[in-house]
Protein backbone atom coordinates (compact mmCIF):
# COMPACT_ATOMS: atom_id res chain seq x y z
CA UNK A 1 0.00 0.00 0.00
CA UNK A 2 2.77 2.70 0.80
CA UNK A 3 4.60 1.40 -2.64
CA UNK A 4 1.51 2.32 -4.09
CA UNK A 5 0.45 5.64 -2.57
CA UNK A 6 4.04 6.52 -3.42
CA UNK A 7 3.94 6.04 -7.02
CA UNK A 8 0.52 7.42 -7.13
CA UNK A 9 1.47 10.72 -5.39
CA UNK A 10 4.45 10.85 -7.82
CA UNK A 11 2.41 10.22 -11.16
CA UNK A 12 0.61 12.59 -9.99
CA UNK A 13 2.59 15.56 -9.43
CA UNK A 14 4.93 14.67 -12.52
CA UNK A 15 1.35 15.35 -14.19
CA UNK A 16 1.99 19.32 -13.53
CA UNK A 17 -1.71 19.82 -13.34
CA UNK A 18 -1.84 22.94 -11.22
CA UNK A 19 1.12 24.66 -13.22
CA UNK A 20 -1.41 26.00 -15.54
CA UNK A 21 -3.62 27.40 -12.72
CA UNK A 22 -0.57 29.49 -11.39
CA UNK A 23 0.30 33.24 -11.82
CA UNK A 24 0.95 33.01 -16.03
CA UNK A 25 3.50 35.93 -15.08
CA UNK A 26 5.63 33.41 -13.60
CA UNK A 27 7.68 31.93 -15.95
CA UNK A 28 6.95 28.04 -17.20
CA UNK A 29 9.85 26.08 -15.74
CA UNK A 30 9.11 27.71 -12.15
CA UNK A 31 5.03 27.33 -12.49
CA UNK A 32 5.83 23.03 -13.15
CA UNK A 33 8.39 23.25 -10.09
CA UNK A 34 5.61 24.92 -8.19
CA UNK A 35 3.28 22.53 -9.09
CA UNK A 36 5.24 19.13 -8.42
CA UNK A 37 6.44 20.60 -5.47
CA UNK A 38 3.66 22.26 -3.73
CA UNK A 39 1.94 19.21 -1.86
CA UNK A 40 5.16 18.77 0.14
CA UNK A 41 5.99 15.23 -0.60
CA UNK A 42 9.12 16.16 -2.69
CA UNK A 43 10.47 18.31 -0.12
CA UNK A 44 10.19 16.28 2.85
CA UNK A 45 11.89 13.35 0.57
CA UNK A 46 14.65 15.70 0.19
CA UNK A 47 14.51 16.64 4.23
CA UNK A 48 14.51 12.95 5.16
CA UNK A 49 17.60 12.21 2.62
CA UNK A 50 19.78 15.19 3.77
CA UNK A 51 19.07 14.15 7.50
CA UNK A 52 20.22 10.20 6.63
CA UNK A 53 22.92 11.22 4.85
CA UNK A 54 23.78 13.54 7.68
CA UNK A 55 23.75 10.69 10.15
CA UNK A 56 25.47 7.73 8.29
CA UNK A 57 27.89 10.05 6.19
CA UNK A 58 31.27 9.21 7.77
CA UNK A 59 33.30 9.57 4.54
CA UNK A 60 34.98 12.29 2.00
CA UNK A 61 31.83 10.99 -0.07
CA UNK A 62 29.16 11.68 2.24
CA UNK A 63 30.98 14.94 2.95
CA UNK A 64 30.74 15.99 -0.83
CA UNK A 65 27.38 14.92 -0.81
CA UNK A 66 26.17 16.80 1.95
CA UNK A 67 28.22 20.18 0.83
CA UNK A 68 26.91 19.74 -2.99
CA UNK A 69 23.20 19.79 -1.14
CA UNK A 70 23.79 22.67 0.63
CA UNK A 71 24.85 24.61 -2.54
CA UNK A 72 21.89 23.48 -4.37
CA UNK A 73 19.72 24.49 -2.10
CA UNK A 74 21.01 28.09 -2.26
CA UNK A 75 21.59 28.29 -5.44
CA UNK A 76 17.48 27.80 -5.81
CA UNK A 77 17.18 30.46 -3.01
CA UNK A 78 19.39 32.72 -5.56
CA UNK A 79 17.31 32.20 -8.34
CA UNK A 80 14.09 32.55 -6.50
CA UNK A 81 14.62 35.20 -4.41
CA UNK A 82 14.09 38.28 -7.20
CA UNK A 83 10.86 36.28 -7.97
CA UNK A 84 9.77 35.98 -4.30
CA UNK A 85 10.76 39.65 -3.60
CA UNK A 86 8.73 40.96 -6.52
CA UNK A 87 5.98 39.18 -5.22
CA UNK A 88 6.15 39.74 -1.53
CA UNK A 89 6.88 44.03 -2.37
CA UNK A 90 4.26 44.42 -5.11
CA UNK A 91 1.13 46.40 -4.30
CA UNK A 92 -1.94 46.21 -6.63
CA UNK A 93 -3.24 49.53 -5.88
CA UNK A 94 -0.25 51.93 -4.85
CA UNK A 95 -0.60 55.06 -3.59
CA UNK A 96 0.12 56.99 -6.80
CA UNK A 97 -2.68 55.01 -9.25
CA UNK A 98 -5.09 56.09 -6.51
CA UNK A 99 -3.81 59.53 -6.62
CA UNK A 100 -4.74 59.38 -10.54
CA UNK A 101 -8.04 58.96 -9.89
CA UNK A 102 -8.58 62.17 -7.64
CA UNK A 103 -10.61 63.60 -10.71
CA UNK A 104 -13.17 61.17 -11.01
CA UNK A 105 -13.61 60.82 -6.70
CA UNK A 106 -14.73 64.54 -7.77
CA UNK A 107 -17.01 63.49 -9.84
CA UNK A 108 -18.72 60.65 -8.01
CA UNK A 109 -20.79 62.36 -4.46
CA UNK A 110 -19.09 60.00 -1.77
CA UNK A 111 -22.60 58.35 -1.20
CA UNK A 112 -22.81 57.23 -4.33
CA UNK A 113 -23.08 53.58 -5.60
CA UNK A 114 -20.17 52.61 -8.41
CA UNK A 115 -20.49 49.05 -10.16
CA UNK A 116 -17.11 47.99 -11.74
CA UNK A 117 -17.73 44.45 -12.65
CA UNK A 118 -13.90 44.15 -13.77
CA UNK A 119 -12.23 45.54 -10.53
CA UNK A 120 -15.04 45.61 -7.40
CA UNK A 121 -12.17 45.66 -5.26
CA UNK A 122 -11.13 49.33 -7.16
CA UNK A 123 -14.46 50.74 -6.50
CA UNK A 124 -12.95 50.81 -2.39
CA UNK A 125 -9.32 51.20 -2.96
CA UNK A 126 -9.06 53.69 -6.38
CA UNK A 127 -12.68 54.81 -6.17
CA UNK A 128 -13.01 55.50 -2.16
CA UNK A 129 -16.61 54.85 -3.06
CA UNK A 130 -19.37 52.07 -2.40
CA UNK A 131 -19.33 48.98 -5.05
CA UNK A 132 -23.14 48.30 -6.07
CA UNK A 133 -22.40 44.26 -6.17
CA UNK A 134 -19.75 41.80 -6.35
CA UNK A 135 -19.57 38.20 -6.18
CA UNK A 136 -16.63 38.75 -3.25
CA UNK A 137 -19.05 41.22 -1.45
CA UNK A 138 -21.78 38.14 -1.05
CA UNK A 139 -19.00 35.85 -0.29
CA UNK A 140 -20.03 37.59 3.95
CA UNK A 141 -23.96 37.30 3.70
CA UNK A 142 -24.21 34.49 6.22
CA UNK A 143 -23.47 36.88 8.85
CA UNK A 144 -25.74 39.20 8.23
CA UNK A 145 -29.50 38.92 7.53
CA UNK A 146 -30.23 42.46 6.09
CA UNK A 147 -26.70 42.40 4.08
CA UNK A 148 -28.03 39.04 2.45
CA UNK A 149 -31.63 40.54 1.73
CA UNK A 150 -30.27 43.78 0.13
CA UNK A 151 -27.62 42.09 -1.68
CA UNK A 152 -30.50 39.48 -3.53
CA UNK A 153 -32.33 42.71 -4.22
CA UNK A 154 -29.26 44.06 -5.80
CA UNK A 155 -29.03 40.87 -7.53
CA UNK A 156 -32.71 40.32 -8.67
CA UNK A 157 -32.58 44.26 -9.72
CA UNK A 158 -30.37 43.05 -12.67
CA UNK A 159 -31.31 39.79 -13.12
CA UNK A 160 -32.80 40.77 -16.55
CA UNK A 161 -29.43 41.25 -17.76
CA UNK A 162 -26.76 39.23 -15.71
CA UNK A 163 -28.53 35.56 -14.00
CA UNK A 164 -28.40 36.34 -9.75
CA UNK A 165 -26.20 33.43 -9.27
CA UNK A 166 -23.42 35.25 -11.22
CA UNK A 167 -23.34 37.33 -8.03
CA UNK A 168 -25.10 35.23 -5.38
CA UNK A 169 -23.27 31.57 -6.52
CA UNK A 170 -19.90 31.28 -4.87
CA UNK A 171 -18.56 28.27 -6.96
CA UNK A 172 -16.92 30.12 -9.63
CA UNK A 173 -17.18 33.26 -7.96
CA UNK A 174 -13.94 35.55 -8.59
CA UNK A 175 -12.54 38.45 -7.87
CA UNK A 176 -13.64 40.22 -10.93
CA UNK A 177 -16.38 39.61 -13.28
CA UNK A 178 -16.17 39.53 -17.20
CA UNK A 179 -19.27 41.06 -18.95
CA UNK A 180 -20.20 41.95 -22.67
CA UNK A 181 -20.65 45.02 -24.39
CA UNK A 182 -24.17 44.45 -24.66
CA UNK A 183 -25.15 43.52 -20.66
CA UNK A 184 -23.01 46.45 -19.88
CA UNK A 185 -25.25 48.79 -21.84
CA UNK A 186 -27.81 46.96 -20.28
CA UNK A 187 -27.54 47.41 -16.72
CA UNK A 188 -26.29 51.14 -17.14
CA UNK A 189 -29.85 51.90 -18.61
CA UNK A 190 -31.79 49.68 -15.68
CA UNK A 191 -30.42 52.80 -13.77
CA UNK A 192 -29.78 50.61 -10.15
CA UNK A 193 -26.65 52.34 -9.80
CA UNK A 194 -25.20 56.24 -10.67
CA UNK A 195 -22.09 55.33 -11.80
CA UNK A 196 -20.19 52.72 -13.99
CA UNK A 197 -16.68 52.16 -14.07
CA UNK A 198 -14.91 49.72 -17.31
CA UNK A 199 -12.27 49.12 -20.18
CA UNK A 200 -15.31 48.77 -22.73
CA UNK A 201 -16.19 51.43 -25.50
CA UNK A 202 -20.08 51.58 -24.70
CA UNK A 203 -20.95 53.91 -27.46
CA UNK A 204 -22.26 57.24 -25.09
CA UNK A 205 -19.85 59.69 -23.58
CA UNK A 206 -18.38 59.17 -21.12
CA UNK A 207 -18.05 61.58 -17.89
CA UNK A 208 -14.07 60.60 -17.41
CA UNK A 209 -11.57 58.29 -19.07
CA UNK A 210 -7.95 57.15 -17.98
CA UNK A 211 -5.53 56.11 -21.02
CA UNK A 212 -4.00 52.70 -20.50
CA UNK A 213 -2.08 51.44 -18.07
CA UNK A 214 -3.75 53.97 -15.35
CA UNK A 215 -5.90 51.02 -13.85
CA UNK A 216 -6.21 47.24 -12.89
CA UNK A 217 -6.85 46.79 -16.35
CA UNK A 218 -4.93 46.94 -19.26
CA UNK A 219 -7.00 49.36 -21.59
CA UNK A 220 -8.53 52.62 -21.12
CA UNK A 221 -11.01 52.86 -18.02
CA UNK A 222 -14.28 54.65 -18.66
CA UNK A 223 -16.52 56.35 -16.17
CA UNK A 224 -20.43 56.30 -17.31
CA UNK A 225 -23.09 58.29 -15.92
CA UNK A 226 -26.20 56.01 -15.31
CA UNK A 227 -28.51 55.09 -17.26
CA UNK A 228 -26.71 56.00 -20.95
CA UNK A 229 -28.55 56.79 -23.71
CA UNK A 230 -28.89 53.70 -27.08
CA UNK A 231 -25.52 53.24 -28.19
Amino acid sequence: MLAIAVIWRVASDLEFTDSYYLDTHISEWLRRVMSFVHDGVAPMAVIAFTWWLARSATGRAGLIALAALAVLAAAMCAVLLPRAWETWSSRQFPPELAARFAPWREIIPPDAEVFWAESPLGTWLLLQRPNYLSAIQTSGLVFSRDAAIEMQRRAMALSSIVPPQSFLGWNNAGPGLMLSRQQLQGICRLAAFEFLVTSVDLGAEPAAFLPSKSGPVSKGLRLYRCPIGPG
